[in-house]
């Protein structure tokens, strides 16, 4: 089980100042606000820290906030997120341009991946990218349909037949079907 537990947003989109969201508390965590507040953005930004991908296919170059939005502050586009699976407690890292440090490693524009303290990744962000989606069993597309599934309704309402398929079995453990199938067709 995977147990999100800090979420932290700087220079994202609209999100300009460090936003640090606790996630650890138990139930459902609801975000509310005035339209052009923020709250896709912040779901964006959850995608964009373990797929590298958006909500909307901007582009990497379009994700950090507007220059005419940065401030004195200014440090460039970092999303952090901690969480935990099997006894381990993981952060992934994903900067543009951040010119500062991450928990003691230059941000740059990386991706970069800690396994209980120690920072598992010195390789291409190809290799880090499959490692946490292997971590996280469940690739971009089903996380976009499944956890995303309220703010992209529309792309599974005009999925084919065989797509949302793929999506439901991807999703849900669908082997007591196959088992079924096998005794039915025994006894048959």
């Amino acid at each position: 089980m995977i147990t999100f537990k800090n979420f932290i947003i700087e220079g994202f989109g609209s999100i300009v100042d460090p936003l640090q969201l606790d996630l650890s508390s138990k139930g459902i965590h609801i975000v509310r606000g005035q339209n052009g507040s923020g709250k896709t953005t912040i779901f964006n930004a959850f995608a964009w820290c373990l797929y590298g991908i958006n909500l909307k296919g901007v582009t990497q170059g379009n994700l950090a906030t507007k220059k005419e939005y940065q401030n004195k502050n200014w440090r460039g586009t970092r999303v952090v997120l901690e969480f935990t699976k099997d006894d381990h407690t993981y952060l992934v890292c994903r900067h543009i341009n951040f010119k500062a440090d991450s928990f003691g490693v230059k941000g740059n524009s990386s991706l970069l991946i800690w396994k209980d303290d120690e920072l598992i990744n010195e390789q291409h962000k190809n290799d880090a990218q499959i490692y946490i989606e292997d971590l996280l069993e469940i690739d971009s597309k089903v996380f976009l349909s499944s956890v995303l599934f309220g703010q992209r309704m529309k792309r599974f309402v005009e999925a084919s037949p065989s797509e949302k398929r793929l999506l439901f079995e991807s999703i849900l453990d669908m082997d007591f079907i196959d088992i079924a199938k096998e005794k039915a067709s025994s006894k048959y």
